[in-house]
């Protein structure tokens, strides 16, 4: 398995840790910003190896960034999906709708594309 396919669970200090070094902070400004030891740190550093594999700090950040992102953009792509559906039959409902307008209209109606190709005409 990549790590990209990874979807690591970690704790909310474990979560913490990550961002902050995402962020460019070393283990003594981690430690100081989560008011603990930077020895703590390095245990939760350990942790996370555990968890995620046996990488460096910055391949650890990179794999838990790249698993976020995954999900996130798997998260946007089915929303899309639910979207582009919803439009999808809003619009054949408002075709509908047009077509039953027209087709009751009281004059001849004669819709043409740009190509002057006939689209549309009613029933008058």
């Amino acid at each position: 398995m990549r790590r990209s396919d990874r979807k690591p669970t970690l704790s909310q200090r474990e979560s913490d840790l990550i961002r902050f070094a995402a962020d460019g902070h070393t283990d003594a400004q981690i430690a100081a910003r989560l008011g603990i030891s930077e020895a703590t740190v390095g245990t939760y550093w350990g942790r996370v190896r555990v968890k995620i594999g046996p990488y460096s700090r910055t391949e650890l950040v990179a794999t838990v960034l790249r698993a976020q992102i995954d999900e996130e953009l798997d998260s946007l792509h089915r929303e899309n999906s639910r979207l582009v559906e919803a439009l999808e039959n809003s619009d054949s409902e408002i075709e509908r709708l047009d077509q039953a307008i027209l087709d009751d209209a009281p004059d001849a109606v004669i819709l043409v594309d740009e190509g002057a190709v006939v689209r549309y005409a009613n029933r008058f």
